[in-house]
């Protein structure tokens, strides 16, 4: 499947502020609600297959979003490929030890998951899950951009873009089935690109 947020020429031509760059500089940005609509499924979903258990995920996703919330100011991007989903993914790691200190007065139920060999699976750069996490990561937050710069274009531009750029379907056939012209659809992609680098810039790349 192409990315079209890795791509950090054209990022570097983007003038605007990106979502990660709102949230940073206050948590009473209007963008974390966008923030939020992104990451918590993508976060709640995660957890629950990397076999935490039901009835801890949201606590933890939340314990995760408090973090965020506190830390991301700090956070130094500095041109590192990945660093974003990297330093989340660690937020994660430092989470789920600490939800199993402070259940270390409860009794652990028999079969129930181990959250100190979870965090261990997930820091691992090379484990299955680590690698699972940056993999999905990327497809997550490209798909759910899709969905906050959607009223932002016509409908038409927006079926032109997914079909040309996710469907890997030729300019000239999109054209047809739209009644656009060639030149048309390129024009509706470049700009949903556009607002999509903006957007995105410095969370997948």
């Amino acid at each position: 499947m192409f990315h079209p947020l890795i791509c950090p020429q054209a990022m570097a031509n983007t003038t605007q502020l990106s979502l990660l760059e709102r949230v940073r500089r206050s948590p009473e940005d209007p963008g974390w609600q966008e923030f939020v609509a992104v990451y918590s499924p993508y976060i709640e979903r995660y957890l629950g297959r990397l076999g935490v258990r039901a009835g801890d995920i949201g606590d933890i996703r939340q314990e995760v979003m408090q973090v965020v919330v506190g830390e991301l100011p700090g956070f130094d991007h500095n041109r590192r490929k990945g660093a974003f989903r990297a330093w989340l993914r660690n937020v994660i790691v430092n989470r789920l030890r600490s939800f199993r200190r402070s259940l270390a007065h409860q009794p652990q139920g028999v079969g129930g998951p181990d959250y100190t060999q979870l965090a261990e699976r997930l820091e691992d750069p090379n484990s299955d899950v680590s690698r699972a996490w940056d993999e999905e990561h990327n497809r997550h937050v490209i798909q759910s951009l899709l969905e906050v710069v959607r009223p932002r274009f016509q409908d038409q531009t927006m079926t032109a873009f997914r079909r040309v750029v996710l469907n890997e379907q030729p300019a000239s056939t999109v054209a047809s089935d739209l009644g656009m012209t060639v030149n048309a659809v390129r024009i509706a992609q470049a700009r949903v690109l556009q607002s999509l680098r903006q957007l995105g810039k410095g969370l997948v790349d």
